[in-house]
Order: C-alpha cells, then structure tokens, then sequence
C-alpha cells in the first residue's frame, strides 16, 4: 500500500472519529478510568 493510500485511510477514520465525538454518539471516558477499568477486569479474570 502506497503512503498516500495510508494516510487516505487513517484521515477517513480520524473523520469519523471526530465526527462521532461532535455529535455525541462516541462515549468517552477519562483515561485514569478507563485504565482502572481494564485493570479490574484483568484482575477478575485471574481469580
């Protein structure tokens, strides 16, 4: 895959990334809780 088509395809998904962050349809969540979350959930699969 050429650069250009490489960065075509990241700059669509930024796009929608954006997109979905203005409209309010992304859920976002802090990152200090989001890296609890998965430390739990890590944590619960060990026992």
């Amino acid at each position: 895959m050429e650069r250009e088509a490489i960065d075509a395809a990241w700059n669509e998904v930024i796009d929608r990334r954006v997109a979905e962050i203005v409209s309010r349809k992304a859920n976002l969540v802090d990152g200090r809780e989001a890296h609890a979350q998965v430390r739990a959930e890590i944590a619960a699969l060990r026992q």
